[in-house]
């Protein structure tokens, strides 16, 4: 059995690395994606950890048994999805209905809501993304308007 069968592949090594795996290991992939047996000295190398030391690290990241690197990474990647937690500071505006808010996209705060809903003015109509309108009296605070950048 060759000895490169023990270690993580260059892209198994990649994920592990943006998922935070900084462990030591025996080897890494040098930037001509070949797995050297000697330490990283270099930035441009990329640690390159035993499958089992792969197995162990994720094991312990997820808090559960982990027998497939590959699952594991992509159990740990759906992990931090669901636990990234944001904190957002807006700051909203009484809504005065005998202003003029410019076209764009705005949060609003209705009298009966606590939680901002996203709309957006168009020629003077508040809308919300499903068409529902919004009346001037139902609209308590209005946030300062933002673009939507779609990935």
């Amino acid at each position: 059995m060759n000895l490169k069968n023990y270690f993580v592949t260059k892209v198994q090594s990649l994920s592990l690395k943006e998922l935070g795996f900084n462990e030591s290991c025996l080897a890494c992939y040098t930037e001509n994606d070949e797995l050297a047996f000697r330490p990283s000295f270099h930035h441009t190398e990329i640690n390159a950890p035993l499958i089992v030391q792969a197995l162990d690290w994720l094991s312990n990241e997820l808090g559960s048994k982990v027998t497939d690197v590959d699952n594991g990474i992509y159990a740990l990647k759906e992990n931090i999805r669901k636990i990234i937690d944001v904190t957002v500071s807006l700051t909203f505006e009484v809504y005065r209905k005998s202003k003029t808010y410019e076209d764009g996209h705005y949060l609003i705060i209705t009298n009966e809501s606590t939680y901002p809903e996203s709309i957006q003015i168009l020629y003077g109509e508040c809308t919300d993304y499903n068409g529902a309108m919004y009346d001037d009296y139902a609209i308590r605070f209005i946030s300062p308007s933002f673009e939507i950048i779609h990935e």
